[in-house]
């Protein structure tokens, strides 16, 4: 049975992944909101100035917001991606501690049983024939 060796202090984003995902959640929840109301016409407004009409503004304020919102399709796919790799990193290693414990169980078992064999063994020298196990 090999020993386990002591291990470090784990790095600080696995130290501090609660606090880092609230605050990518927070990060995110503004952006959403941003994207959603105020950047589109405050952009419109920068790019098309004084001279455009009210129709073509709309246009271009609901175009750039499908622009800015469009973005986070893939921002959410990577996330659910890590989210996914993470899950299978931790239940991998749960899956490998688990055999490992189930091969020491053995081993434990295995030695008791050779240890009772061996017992009965002893005990059967000392008797006569008709007292003897088969």
């Amino acid at each position: 049975m090999a020993e386990s060796q002591p291990r470090g202090r784990p790095p600080w984003w696995r130290r501090h992944w609660l606090a880092l995902s609230v605050l990518g959640l927070i990060v995110l929840l503004a952006y959403t909101a941003l994207a959603a109301t105020v950047l589109p016409a405050w952009i419109v407004s920068v790019n098309a100035g004084a001279r455009a009409t009210d129709d073509h503004r709309l246009d271009a304020i609901a175009s750039t917001r499908g622009a800015l919102l469009g973005v986070l399709a893939p921002v959410v796919v990577a996330i659910g991606a890590l989210a996914a790799l993470l899950n299978y990193r931790e239940t991998s290693a749960q899956n490998r501690r688990t055999v490992e414990l189930s091969r020491d169980t053995l081993d434990v078992t295995r030695r008791g049983q050779l240890t009772e064999r061996f017992t009965k063994a002893i005990e059967q020298l000392g008797q006569t024939d008709e007292n003897k196990l088969v």
